[in-house]
């Protein structure tokens, strides 16, 4: 047939296919795994018949524990990396994520000390907080995600 073109069918090599696959993968079990036991705690706040919000749910610091993991694995990952391709961007994104895990870590240190000894603590400050860094390590951890396979 004249004119006709054919498609080539992708391959796992293509970039594209790489990229989605790798985020696919860091979406379902880094993100999707890490925030499952906010889930539990508020089925189980549920339950029980207890109150249920945000201040309840998150007032703890839990998001600050899982920002400051996604984030160190997502910098060991950029570390580890030894592609020269994009190098100055990914020791920056590693520089990134270290900066945000040390604040999170910090920050949920502070909180856990208040907690044990008892000082009371604004807990919608520390929702509201712990899901804004959340959000950032997210998006920060997505981006190294995407730089670390496109490096490849």
């Amino acid at each position: 047939m004249a004119g006709a073109t054919t498609q080539q069918p992708t391959t796992d090599a293509e970039p594209g296919v790489r990229i989605r696959r790798k985020l696919i993968i860091w979406g379902i079990f880094s993100v999707g795994i890490a925030v499952l036991p906010v889930g539990f705690n508020a089925l189980s706040l549920m339950t029980r018949g207890q109150r249920f919000g945000l201040d309840s749910l998150l007032g703890r610091g839990e998001l600050l524990l899982i920002a400051a993991a996604l984030a160190a694995t997502a910098a060991g990952e950029l570390f580890a990396s030894t592609a020269a391709r994009l190098h100055n961007m990914r020791l920056a994104l590693a520089g990134f994520n270290l900066f945000l895990a040390f604040i999170a870590c910090y920050w949920f240190g502070d909180v856990a000390a208040a907690l044990v000894d008892q000082t009371p603590i604004q807990k919608g400050v520390v929702a509201a907080g712990s899901l804004v860094i959340l959000c950032s390590a997210l998006v920060l951890t997505g981006a190294s995600a995407f730089v670390s396979e496109l490096s490849r």
